[in-house]
């Protein structure tokens, strides 16, 4: 499927938004950014994985993206699946492109809210599904975040969160291998030694997989967690089951290279018992 094609001012606010947040800390051209970020065959992935840990039939569901970006996947959830998608999102330009995509479509930019994950607009109880993807390491406060999005899911509803794992060996937004858990203050230092921008650190919450389930104790009864994903991350590991969008095509070309010195086996023996898996991806239900 072709990505959203942007009218001339939509590109130019996006390139604006490129540069200012992403200029110095990837190395992908703005092109591949912009083909990855509106990508319908990324969002379709993106969905399909959500179907599989869903134990909810989607379609005619109230589904809120947290995050919701210049809108591609509540986009395609509402065309292609018949799923009633909202979106909140705090970007003012992320929203106005957005907004205008669903206009250009001939759809209500309704859907699309401007406001923070930490306190969403809308009624308790609301959604049957609240879907977030690579959102809780911007925020200011993923505790809060979680406790919104759990107010706003009916109980029995699902909670399906994507979060890079800081305690593992990458780190997409840079592209660049990682060491588990490293603290902020090397981070930066370490950034430098490849040219990016190590500012962008200070606006990342380093969530590990013990991290998110802290934050999953803390929200009491309120969720039970179905899942982290572990077999998702197995899968990729061994069978490289999954797509280059944005930097992970590096590290696609690495787990190859581990691939032919025949070493997986091994870093998924080792990962299992420190955490490594990334994403995270947690499934959950709330509790009735």
């Amino acid at each position: 499927m072709e990505p959203i094609l942007l009218d001339p001012v939509s590109l130019r606010k996006v390139r604006s938004y490129f540069d200012r947040n992403l200029g110095g800390v990837t190395k992908i051209p703005f092109e591949k950014y912009l083909h990855d970020t509106l990508s319908f065959d990324r969002s379709e992935e993106a969905f399909a994985l959500l179907e599989k840990k869903s134990t909810l039939p989607l379609a005619g569901k109230k589904l809120l993206e947290i995050g919701s970006g210049f809108g591609t996947f509540v986009l395609n959830a509402i065309e292609r699946h018949g799923v009633r998608a909202y979106g909140a999102e705090p970007e003012d330009v992320c929203c106005e492109v957005s907004r205008g995509i669903f206009i250009a479509k001939g759809l209500s930019p309704e859907p699309i809210s401007r406001c923070p994950g930490e306190a969403l607009p809308y009624q308790d109880g609301f959604f049957d599904i609240v879907y977030s993807s690579n959102v809780l390491e911007h925020v200011r406060d993923p505790g809060k975040v979680l406790s919104e999005a759990l107010r706003v899911l009916k109980p029995g509803g699902t909670l399906f969160f994507v979060i890079p794992n800081y305690g593992s060996w990458w780190e997409g937004h840079y592209g660049l291998l990682w060491l588990p858990n490293m603290p902020k203050a090397l981070a930066r230092v370490y950034v430098r030694i490849f040219g990016r921008d190590p500012g962008f650190i200070d606006t990342l919450q380093f969530i590990s997989l013990a991290g998110a389930k802290a934050m999953a104790r803390d929200m009491g009864d309120r969720m039970q967690v179905m899942d982290w994903g572990w077999d998702i991350w197995e899968q990729r590991l061994t069978g490289l089951d999954f797509s280059g969008w944005a930097e992970l095509y590096k590290l696609k070309k690495i787990l190859a290279a581990l691939n032919n010195l025949k070493i997986l086996y091994i870093v998924k023996v080792i990962g299992r018992r420190l955490g490594w898996l990334t994403p995270i991806i947690m499934t959950a239900k709330k509790r009735g």
